[in-house]
């Protein structure tokens, strides 16, 4: 293993994860928390720190999975919920709604 020289990375948190760029349109080195379209796009993808750290994301899943043996998938209630509304931007996006 080698050590890892100094280095500075940009980082955007928007859920979209975009690269950014310089004045001249080249991608900069920038980490994200999420890429919009494939795996394929620029960045390094790091841990969401909305979510907190590795360990306690860790504790959380387990919660989750020690929650849901207790309500076998059969037994759930089928229906979603859903709270919020639909803003139409333009008239393309219509047939979203």
């Amino acid at each position: 293993h080698s050590k890892v020289k100094n280095v500075a990375y940009l980082h955007n948190s928007e859920a979209s994860g975009s690269c950014l760029e310089n004045k001249k349109g080249e991608l900069l080195p920038t980490t994200l928390i999420a890429k919009k379209y494939s795996s394929k796009e620029c960045g390094v993808l790091v841990p969401n720190p909305y979510f907190g750290d590795l360990d306690h994301w860790s504790n959380v899943a387990q919660l989750l999975e020690d929650a849901s043996r207790k309500h076998p998938y059969w037994k759930r209630d089928p229906r979603a919920f859903w709270r919020g509304h639909i803003r139409w931007r333009n008239k393309d996006c219509d047939h979203e709604s």
